[in-house]
């Protein structure tokens, strides 16, 4: 009797321990399903935040630059697209304004970059490469700080770097940053055909004189 009793303690004694391993592994279970859910959820969240999906700085330049981030339907991608054209074209002019102010000053310093860019729909932290940052930021100080015989040599090299801003950034057209920051004369275009010879212009305006004769 007793060994029936000792033997039954024994099975309840199992059939508990593999109950007790069951719910500590499904509450593991549910606690790593809850967390992944919480994971996601604050992703989406992150990423659908502000104008941007939540990017900024050098994140959203290489956005621009190279792949957008996953999850984002192409035409909403598209507007965010739009908005970064003109904070694009808010960056720029900083950097030029900020050059302008310290040649004035008579200093050289270091432009910021990344720096926060206000725009319509609020303050952006934007990052651009620090070779194109440099050359606008030298333009604004030689504009201020050149004669007027070199500001030609100026606003070609301004338009030039926001040539090649907009361009890695992958927009087809933009505008031609001297006619918005530096107005004034540009080199001219080069001539697409050859002028003639001075001794061909010469021939070929003279009235033979046989004519002259016959008349």
């Amino acid at each position: 009797m007793d060994g029936i009793l000792l033997a039954i303690f024994v099975v309840g004694l199992i059939i508990i321990l593999i109950l007790l391993i069951y719910l500590v592994d499904r509450v593991n279970q549910i606690e790593r399903e809850t967390r992944g859910n919480h994971g996601a959820v604050a992703k989406a969240t992150a990423l659908s935040a502000g104008p941007y999906f939540g990017l900024g700085g050098r994140k959203l330049w290489d956005a621009m630059t190279e792949h957008p981030p996953s999850g984002i339907d192409a035409a909403e991608w598209a507007n965010v697209r739009q908005r970064y054209a003109l904070a694009l074209q808010l960056h720029i002019e900083s950097i030029f304004e900020e050059g302008q102010r310290d040649g004035q000053r008579g200093m050289l310093g270091e432009p910021k970059n990344p720096r926060v860019i206000s725009t319509p729909e609020g303050n952006l932290e934007s990052w651009l490469p620090p070779t194109h940052v440099k050359s606008m930021y030298q333009c604004g100080v030689d504009s201020v700080t050149q004669p007027e015989e070199v500001l030609m040599g100026v606003r070609a090299s301004l338009n030039e770097a926001g040539k090649s801003l907009y361009m890695q950034a992958g927009f087809t057209q933009f505008p031609t940053q001297s006619d918005l920051l530096l107005p004034g004369p540009m080199p001219p275009l080069p001539s697409l055909v050859d002028p003639l010879p001075s001794e061909s212009v010469a021939s070929s305006t003279q009235t033979p004189a046989g004519a002259l004769r016959k008349s």
